[in-house]
């Protein structure tokens, strides 16, 4: 089970879904900033339950990632738990969406990744909004002028590439018998009205409720 939000911290009841979840046997990816982690949150954590807490991390210029969350601090506190989930072996993952703002520095959180052992996602696909309205964010996407260069630095660390690559190279890789998409054979998603979508870019198409 994954929970997310949004922030789910800000969640009055955060900590009862949380301990509902694990007494029933689930195995749990938590997605969160981490600026509201508390010692008895970080307790819970500290489960082999939990097998990711998926953080977003936009730079590791503070002063970029302050300027995305908009949240003077928030990378001291974001950096500083990371460090404090390593200390106590909690599998960490950081995810890196990329736009305009941090174009020129995301390869430096990549690179902190590779060298502190922790997985970074590095994305530059940007959704809008649920409700499909609101779509201020979408003037933080990527130009097509900028997309080439973020693609040329990312895709030698991509391990699905190399390992792609390597296959076409031995002649092994067979195109025709692989799915286009992994979304309703692998994964879908339910948003809070127990509504169950294919995945997050396609919430507009309901497949039924809970």
């Amino acid at each position: 089970i994954s929970i997310t939000g949004g922030e789910p911290m800000l969640h009055k009841n955060f900590l009862e879904f949380l301990r509902y979840v694990k007494a029933n046997g689930f195995a749990i990816t938590l997605f969160t900033n981490l600026t509201m982690l508390t010692d008895e949150i970080m307790n819970e954590l500290i489960s082999p339950q939990i097998i990711a807490v998926r953080v977003s991390l936009y730079s590791m210029d503070a002063c970029v990632h302050d300027d995305i969350t908009k949240i003077p601090g928030s990378f001291r506190k974001t950096f500083s738990n990371i460090q404090k989930l390593m200390k106590y072996n909690i599998p960490v993952q950081i995810n890196t969406p990329i736009m305009k703002q941090n174009k020129d520095t995301f390869m430096d959180v990549v690179k902190w990744g590779q060298n502190n052992n922790v997985r970074v996602v590095a994305d530059y696909k940007i959704f809008a909004t649920y409700d499909l309205e609101g779509k201020k964010q979408l003037s933080n996407r990527l130009s097509l002028q900028d997309l080439e260069p973020v693609i040329r630095k990312l895709l030698p660390t991509d391990f699905r590439f190399i390992a792609e690559k390597e296959k076409l190279q031995r002649k092994e890789h067979n195109f025709e018998n692989e799915l286009c998409c992994g979304c309703c054979m692998y994964t879908f998603c339910m948003n809070a009205r127990g509504d169950v979508y294919p995945c997050n870019g396609w919430q507009n198409y309901v497949l039924g409720n809970i």
